[in-house]
Parts: structure tokens; C-alpha cells; sequence
């Protein structure tokens, strides 16, 4: 199961999700200067899928799945403000919520849309 915080996601997107019934997923959507990002979060399975979109263009431009997600966390510092999403079964059920994520998929939405496939070096 997914550690998250809806509203620390929300907040860092300045979106409202779409929640569907039984609260299954969640599905936020920014537009910023012609891109679309589509980030859908199942909580339960733990699956965050993430499409990145062009206008004019049909396909995704960039589409990532990470499978069994299991820790989200919103960071905000000097670099700005991101979402970043953990690997697959990076921690089980260990996260405690603030730890730094060692690698997975980093998600900014401010200036502009960036998904960023990212590891941390010790």
C-alpha cells in the first residue's frame, strides 16, 4: 500500500483530483504551455501511472508506470517544490513518511511540467 498524502499532492500540483468510487484512484491533471500531465495514483495496489501529453500530438509524449509503489513525498527547498514517488516495493511497509526517497520518479509542475527519473548519490 502506498504512504501518501492526498492533500500534499494536491497541493504541490494545484490540482483537485478526480476520485473515482471506493476512492480506487486518483486522477490529477495540470496543463502548463501547451503540455498536459496525468498523474494516477491507486492507493491500494500502490500503482502510480504518469503521462505527460503534447497538444496537437494524440499519444502520450512520456508515459511511466511504477509498479507497487509504496512512498510519496512532497519536498519543497531550495530546489522548489516535487513530488517524488519510490521505486517499486522500495521500503514495504517501513516508510515512515519524511525519509529521503533514494530513487524513483520526480514530478514538478512549477515553472513548468517535469517528470525527472532521479537517484540520490551517497
Amino acid at each position: 500500500m502506498l504512504k501518501w498524502d492526498p492533500v500534499d499532492v494536491m497541493t504541490c500540483l494545484e490540482a483537485e483530483p478526480v476520485v473515482t468510487e471506493y476512492a480506487v484512484s486518483h486522477t490529477y491533471t495540470v496543463a502548463r504551455d501547451g503540455m498536459q500531465l496525468r498523474l494516477t495514483v491507486f492507493q491500494h495496489i500502490g500503482d502510480v501511472h504518469v503521462s505527460v501529453f503534447r497538444d496537437g500530438v494524440g499519444p502520450p509524449v512520456v508515459e511511466c508506470r511504477l509498479l507497487e509503489c509504496d512512498a510519496c513525498r512532497r519536498v519543497t527547498d531550495k530546489r522548489g517544490e516535487f513530488l517524488e514517488f519510490a521505486a517499486g516495493r522500495l521500503f514495504g511497509d517501513r516508510y515512515d513518511g519524511d525519509s529521503v526517497i533514494p530513487y524513483g520518479v520526480r514530478i514538478r509542475v512549477t515553472p513548468s511540467i517535469q517528470v525527472e527519473f532521479f537517484k540520490y548519490y551517497a
